[in-house]
């Protein structure tokens, strides 16, 4: 029996071991880049690649382009994260998927309440190179339709990473979090450093909730390689 399960986790060890590595290089990475930028951002300084990147986005702007980039910009805002939020994580408590649900709430939940205290601490103005076709009040600094929508995609990826869906959700929240940023810099209410940062505090933030909640044991591994 011993030298069975001494055996099953030899097999299992490499798996085990990329896994904690990707997630570890993940992690410190969005950490590093995050402190990198709030280190910047606290001194009050604007990024080098800030204000070019919104001229030469501003530069694509056009009245068609204007009603779409504010009806998408929505998408990412606090009534639609709230309300799908709600959504996906009732439909998972209806399938019995507590953990899971637990997951997107968490996320979510955390992550707007850590861009209010990040607004307040670092009280970045936001840009003001053009007069905006939309009105927005707070603080710049992190992006909160950036962090929001971004914590939202990255919990659904990682409760479907190990799940046939993972690929879907990857390409689907990838392209959620890319267009909702591009929107905030697009609309002039933005720096693209305030969008890199609220997508690394939601990185983070996901990487953390998801190892408090994630089920500690092997199973799905054993199930993977067909031990028994």
């Amino acid at each position: 029996m011993y030298s069975r399960i001494s055996y099953s986790f030899d097999v299992l060890k490499p798996f085990l071991l990329r896994q904690l590595t990707f997630v570890s290089l993940v992690f410190w990475t969005a950490v590093l880049v995050f402190v990198a930028l709030a280190d910047e951002i606290h001194g009050k300084k604007t990024l080098p690649f800030d204000v070019p990147l919104l001229h030469a986005v501003h530069d694509l702007s056009s009245p068609r382009l204007n009603d779409i980039a504010v009806f998408v910009t929505n998408l990412g805002g606090a009534p639609f994260i709230i309300v799908a939020t709600l959504a996906i994580a009732g439909g998972l408590l209806y399938l019995k998927k507590k953990r899971q649900a637990y997951i997107v709430l968490s996320t979510a939940g955390g992550a707007a309440v850590m861009n209010y205290v990040l607004k307040l601490f670092f009280a970045r103005d936001r840009p003001s190179l053009w007069q905006s076709i939309i009105t927005q009040s707070s603080y710049s600094f992190p992006s909160g339709h950036a962090m929001a929508s971004s914590a939202l995609a990255f919990s659904l990826i990682a409760i479907a990473w190990h799940t046939k869906w993972r690929v879907l959700a990857m390409i689907l929240g990838a392209y959620y979090i890319l267009i909702i940023g591009f929107t905030r810099i697009y609309l002039g209410v933005h720096f693209p450093s305030d969008v890199l940062a609220g997508w690394c505090i939601s990185l983070i933030w996901t990487v953390i909730v998801y190892n408090v909640f994630r089920e500690r044991s092997v199973r799905f591994w054993r199930s993977r390689l067909g031990l028994r």
